[in-house]
C-alpha cells in the first residue's frame, strides 16, 4: 500500500468519524467495549449480532448497519429475539 492510499484512507477515516450520531458512536463504543472486556475479536460479536437484527450473515460494517435500521428498530429487534434465550 502506497503512501497515497494511507493517506486517502486517513481522510476518509477522518470524514467518517466527523458525522458519526450520538447513537452511531455508541454503537461504535459499545461493541469495541465488549470485545476488549470478553477478549474477543470483532466477528464473535458482530456476526450474531447482524444475525439477530437483519436475518443476514453478511452486511456492511455492523455499526453502520445499526445506524441505518435505527436506534428504536435495533431495540425492537434485539429484544423480539432475545425472548428465545433461556436467562
Amino acid at each position: 500500500m502506497g503512501s497515497e492510499s494511507i493517506f486517502c484512507e486517513g481522510s476518509a477515516n477522518e470524514a467518517r468519524n466527523s458525522t458519526l450520531t450520538p447513537f452511531f458512536s455508541a454503537i461504535n463504543d459499545s461493541i469495541r467495549e465488549a470485545v476488549a472486556a470478553h477478549g474477543l475479536k470483532l466477528p464473535k460479536i458482530a456476526m450474531p449480532l447482524r444475525v439477530m437484527i437483519t436475518g443476514q450473515t453478511q452486511t456492511p460494517s455492523i455499526d453502520a448497519t445499526l445506524e441505518l435500521i435505527g436506534r428504536d428498530q435495533v431495540l425492537a429487534r434485539m429484544f423480539a429475539q432475545l425472548k428465545h434465550f433461556p436467562e
